[in-house]
C-alpha cells in the first residue's frame, strides 16, 4: 500500500514538474500559454473537430473546453464555424497564426521530450508509454 502512495505522489510531482519545465522552455514564445499545446495539436490533426469531441479527447469538462476555446479565439489561435449538419455544434479550426506557432514550437517540444527521456532505452520508453496508457485507461473508466 505504501508503494501506491509514493506512486501517486510521484505522478503528481512528475505532472507539476513537467508543466513547469515545458513552461520555462516555451517562455520565449509571446502571449502563449503552454497549456494550450495539446488543444492546438488535436485541432491541428482534426480540423473541424467539435468541442464535445475535443472535450472527450482531452478528458476535460465541456465548460473548461469552452473557456479554453474562448481564450484561443481571443488570442487569434482558432476560429469556429457552424457545423453543417448539427446546428448546435461549432467546428474548430486553427488560424494561420496557430499553424505558424506550432511550426515554431514543435522542434522545441521534440527537444524537450528528448531531454526528459535522456538515458532511457527505446525499450524503456515503449514500456513507459504502455504503462501510462494502461493507468490512464484504468482511471478513465
Amino acid at each position: 500500500m505504501d508503494s501506491k502512495i509514493e506512486f501517486g505522489r510521484n505522478i503528481s510531482l512528475l505532472y507539476h514538474n513537467y508543466r513547469r519545465y515545458v513552461a520555462e522552455r516555451l517562455s520565449k514564445v509571446d502571449r502563449f500559454n503552454p497549456g494550450w499545446v495539446p488543444y492546438l495539436k488535436i485541432i491541428s490533426k482534426n480540423s473541424g473537430i467539435v468541442s464535445e469531441d475535443l472535450s472527450r479527447r482531452m478528458m476535460v469538462s465541456k465548460p473548461a473546453i469552452a473557456k479554453t476555446i474562448r481564450q484561443l479565439e481571443v488570442e487569434g489561435f482558432c476560429f469556429t464555424k457552424n457545423h453543417p449538419t448539427d446546428g448546435r455544434s461549432k467546428q474548430l479550426f486553427l488560424t494561420d497564426k496557430a499553424i505558424m506557432l506550432l511550426e515554431k514550437i514543435n522542434p522545441m517540444l521534440r527537444e524537450i521530450q528528448e531531454d526528459i527521456l535522456i538515458g532511457m532505452s527505446e525499450e524503456e520508453i515503449g514500456t513507459l508509454d504502455k504503462i501510462f496508457s494502461k493507468i490512464l485507461k484504468n482511471i478513465s473508466n
